[in-house]
């Protein structure tokens, strides 16, 4: 499991447990108002979505 920032062909740093993805995300969201927070299922279905705005 990943985390990809805007454009990147990598994820920006890997992760055992999707908490810990989903809480890294979030924080990098809340420190680039207005972001989104996309959570993908391992099919590619979106499970989630956060919109962090100003």
């Amino acid at each position: 499991m990943g985390s990809k920032e805007g454009g990147a062909d990598h994820a920006t740093k890997s992760f055992d447990k999707k908490e810990e993805a989903y809480q890294f995300g979030r924080v990098i969201c809340d420190n680039n108002r207005p972001s989104e927070l996309i959570v993908h299922q391992l099919d590619g279905e979106i499970e989630d979505k956060s919109v962090y705005n100003s």
